[in-house]
């Protein structure tokens, strides 16, 4: 039954009258019937339509109503076809499942306040609910039996301390449709609460409301709650409490497709006990799985997400933002994500942006999946700091910050130092267009996995490594970053494999610290060198492929300053250089191929050829030269083909000095370098090396290997005089053409019936391609 306003209240009731003898008569004859035939059916109750309204309605007061209603029924407010708003100044406690609907059509209409302006349903605006002020303007207390309905008020008006607008104590009710506004008591004085004390379990839907200007959260979800919480617009909370959606305790409402902008604290995040003060969730030692927080629009909010776990509470508690089917629209201006002791998280499809802190900032976590983020424009993108055990992140794009795209354990604002033990970084992240390095890792003892990204355009290193106990960099691309592609710092074992690194401001890879292999990159087109060692270090560096960049392929030292740059006492870096190609670096001057005057260890197998500078340049210290083939190295009338050299002069100068250990250099096969083949002199008296031996020259210092170079002594054949820097051959060097596969094509392998085949000492042949373990590749 519903009153409708359009008649008098006189033809409302004989409507009423007629209807119900109707409804008495035709049960009547049902009932006859049915006995007749040995059956009694008994009609269920009605339920029932009743109005409030100024005048003419069945009610002037919507409490008066429900205290009136049953079960079921259906209260509608509001005069029909009003166009001025109605106050109903009372307090109302929807104790008995009834319905409560303001009355009217739903179209919409445009509200405006405090110069923002929204779309809200008419009838809202036209029906206010104003409470005393004292208590919460709206009751729905844990004793309802069944299920409620408010739809289509404005609710306003609380003034005392922690009292929210509307009170839920458990049940499934509905609030659609409402403007809920203007609660200015202290403490948590919002908008909706949802209690779940003494064991109670709200788990109402909250849809399509407007909740604003009020002092403390707008929805406030306390233990149990179990809400679905989805298509409302919340602004404009205040307050030390005033979070969009809060969640205390054992909290598991699901949140989708909100609008939550301009709150003084969160859009969702933890909110304080007004009892105890403290703040966070809690598993109470069991399990807490929040569903999936996903269509947001969470913006201008001082975070945009913030959830952590009540001190001393135990239990798991998982958390996901986002998924593969929607994620969230998070933005400024301070923080967005951040999560904290937590035991997982999954952030997975937001677009984060905009905010003055990081995009994504983790602490204290167990695991947190990050995939499938678009994170832009933050102070960093994403931060592990304070003790996080394991983290992948995976398929994002993170760009355009002030500081790094990934940040493990670099110090951040207003949280504790650390980072994340374990951190993969992989399947296809493309982080690019960051202030500082595309990935930092500055967390002592952690391992780091970087996999399958692609790290450009950074302002500083592609990736950066200031602490750590293990970094694994494979199958990368880094390109155009400021610095170098990868840099070393303070890292102890760096492995870098299977990356494509190229046009880097430095050089593409930069060491200062640990130990660790270099195998089986693409380093190309760099500013400054390939691989720079600059301090005390121990690398393998092996089957890469070293070409084009601005100064040496593999070196170090600074490769700015004259036989200095590096740190540390000579011999410091203990180099293994096996299987490389090393070719076409340097220029102006600059460049050699392999220069490591500053190393210890070894070079073996590797073609090194058409560098602007020698091909092999070492110092002291180098323990063995072995199996090379150095070809076509120099030019300008610099650059031979093995040289020692002391570093007294400037990094440029023409190699000087003498040796102290006569090291084995042999089976090399060194031709067409634009100086000597190979000088090496032992000092203290400049004595011809007895350990040079088994190799190859040819056509070095300009000087061809025809008959015009042989049948002479040595010592007036300025051919073969310069092949060894004035030195005399030893017994099983060779002058000849080493008949090269296809040198034009860079096939540095040898014909049949080259004079190198067999001719190593071992009985393998010389050059590269020879030896216990030749170049394969």
């Amino acid at each position: 039954m519903r009153f409708h306003a359009g008649k008098t209240r006189g033809e409302e009731v004989m409507d009423s009258k007629q209807l119900k003898g109707d409804m008495f008569l035709g049960t009547l004859c049902a009932a006859f019937f049915f006995l007749c035939a040995g059956f009694l059916i008994v009609n269920p109750a009605v339920a029932d339509d009743i109005t409030v309204c100024p005048s003419g309605c069945d009610y002037t007061s919507i409490q008066a109503a429900i205290n009136a209603c049953s079960e079921g029924d259906t209260i509608y407010v509001g005069t029909r076809g009003r166009t001025i708003p109605e106050t109903y100044n009372e307090n109302i406690g929807i104790i008995k499942g009834v319905n409560v609907v303001s009355e009217g059509a739903d179209t919409t209409a445009t509200y405006t306040d405090d110069g923002y302006s929204t779309t809200v349903l008419e009838r809202a605006t036209l029906t206010i609910i104003h409470g005393s002020g004292s208590d919460s303007v709206v009751r729905i207390p844990g004793t309802t039996t069944s299920d409620v309905v408010l739809d289509g008020f404005t609710i306003e008006n609380s003034s005392a301390n922690d009292v929210f607008l509307i009170r839920v104590g458990s049940g499934s009710p509905i609030i659609k449709n409402n403007i809920i506004r203007n609660n200015t008591g202290a403490g948590h004085a919002g908008g909706i609460s949802l209690q779940g004390v003494f064991g109670m379990e709200p788990g109402p839907a909250i849809e399509n409301n407007l909740i604003h200007n009020v002092n403390g959260p707008g929805i406030a979800n306390g233990p149990n709650s179990h809400a679905y919480i989805h298509h409302n617009e919340i602004r404009a909370c205040i307050g030390d409490n005033g979070a969009g959606i809060g969640l205390y305790g054992y909290a598991y409402p699901t949140i989708e497709n909100n609008i939550i902008f301009d709150n003084h604290r969160a859009g969702i995040g933890s909110v304080h006990n007004p009892d105890t003060g403290v703040a966070g969730l809690a598993a109470g030692g069991g399990a807490l799985t929040i569903p999936a927080i996903k269509g947001n629009t969470i913006s201008n909010n001082y975070a945009g997400i913030r959830l952590e776990r009540i001190p001393g509470d135990t239990g798991t508690i998982d958390v996901t933002i986002g998924d593969s089917s929607a994620g969230n629209d998070i933005s400024g201006p301070w923080a967005a994500i951040r999560l904290d002791e937590l035991t997982s998280a999954t952030i997975e499809n937001n677009n984060i942006h905009d905010h003055f802190l990081a995009g994504i900032s983790l602490g204290r976590l167990m695991s947190a999946t990050i995939l499938d983020n678009e994170i832009s424009h933050n102070q960093a993108g994403i931060e592990f700091d304070s003790g996080c055990l394991s983290a992948t992140v995976e398929n994002n794009r993170i760009h355009h910050h002030n500081r790094a795209g990934i940040n493990n354990g670099h110090p951040t604002i207003g949280h504790p130092a650390g980072g994340v033990d374990t951190l993969i970084v992989q399947r296809n992240n493309d982080i690019y267009s960051n202030g500082e390095a595309g990935i930092c890792i500055e967390y002592a003892g952690s391992a780091n996995t970087i996999q399958g990204n692609t790290i450009h355009d950074n302002g500083k290193a592609g990736v950066r490594v200031f602490e750590a106990a293990s970094v694994t960099i494979q199958e990368n691309t880094i390109y155009s970053n400021g610095r170098a592609g990868i840099g070393n710092v303070g890292g102890q074992s760096l492995v870098a494999v299977g990356n494509h690194i190229y046009d880097n401001g430095y050089g593409g890879i930069e060491i200062r610290s640990g130990a660790g292999t270099i195998t089986g990159n693409i380093i190309e087109q760099n500013n400054h060198g390939g691989i720079a060692f600059k301090a005390p270090c121990a690398y393998e560096i092996s089957n890469n492929a070293i070409y084009d960049n601005l100064r040496g392929g593999i070196h170090t030292g600074e490769q700015l300053t004259d036989g200095g740059g590096y740190t540390g006492a000579g011999g410091d870096a203990h180099l293994t250089i096996r299987k490389n190609r090393v070719y076409r670096n340097g220029q102006d001057g600059y460049g050699g191929g392999i220069d490591v005057r500053h190393a210890a260890g070894s070079i073996c197998n590797n073609i090194v050829y058409e560098n602007h500078r020698a091909g092999i340049r070492f110092g002291d210290r180098i323990d063995e030269i072995i199996n090379n083939t150095v070809v076509d190295n120099g030019g300008d009338d610099i650059g031979g083909g093995i040289m020692y050299d002391d570093l007294a002069g400037s990094v440029n100068d023409f190699p000087s000095g003498c040796v102290a250990s006569d090291i084995p250099i042999k089976n090399n096969i060194c031709a067409l370098n634009e100086k000597t083949g190979i000088k090496v002199n032992i000092c203290p008296d400049y004595a011809c090396p007895v350990n040079r031996d088994h190799n190859l020259l040819s056509g070095n210092f300009g000087w061809d290997a025809n008959s015009g170079c042989a049948g002479s002594p040595w010592e007036s054949n300025p051919c073969m005089r310069q092949q060894l820097g004035g030195c005399s051959p030893n017994g099983n060097e060779i002058f000849a053409d080493p008949l090269f596969a296809d040198k034009a094509n860079d096939n540095y392998e040898l014909q049949a019936g080259s004079a190198a085949i067999g001719a190593g000492d071992d009985g393998t042949d010389m050059g590269a391609y020879g030896g216990s373990d030749p170049i394969d590749w």
